[in-house]
């Protein structure tokens, strides 16, 4: 099946799971982690979409969740590939910000691109239990 550039064996995607198996806190890509989805692949998975990877600790959703912020996260992501690889399943990695539901309490600054100079300060809940 071929989508652009795109090619996977077959039409079977895996939408993303949060497991929770990643390293607490720090977010590294387990081995229980590595063996769950190779148990999707070998089951016929032409694609996996990986669970919501944090792209900033002060971003997660919750204690262990998948992160991808520094070079030495790349190392399991990388063994995770080759594992899914080896089925010929694809990976497609959704990276994500976890914003309001977050679970750290933050203060992000960011530029609003209508107005140059516009700087907005949010202030996000400590969890979206709060929320309504």
């Amino acid at each position: 099946m071929k989508f652009g550039n795109f090619e996977t064996k077959n039409h079977i995607f895996m939408a993303p799971v949060k497991t929770a198996l990643a390293t607490p806190k720090t977010g590294f890509i387990t081995d229980e982690q590595i063996a769950y989805y190779e148990r999707k692949a070998k089951g016929g998975v032409g694609t996996i979409i990986l669970e919501p990877i944090a792209v900033l600790p002060s971003g997660k959703e919750h204690p262990k969740q998948t992160m991808l912020n520094t070079d030495e996260h790349i190392t399991g992501l990388k063994k995770l590939t080759n594992v899914l690889h080896k089925h010929e399943t694809k990976l497609i990695v959704h990276l994500n910000h976890a914003g309001k539901l977050q679970t750290q309490k933050h203060q992000v600054k960011f530029y609003h691109h209508h107005q140059s100079n516009a700087l907005l300060q949010v202030k996000f809940q400590k969890n979206y239990q709060n929320m309504k």
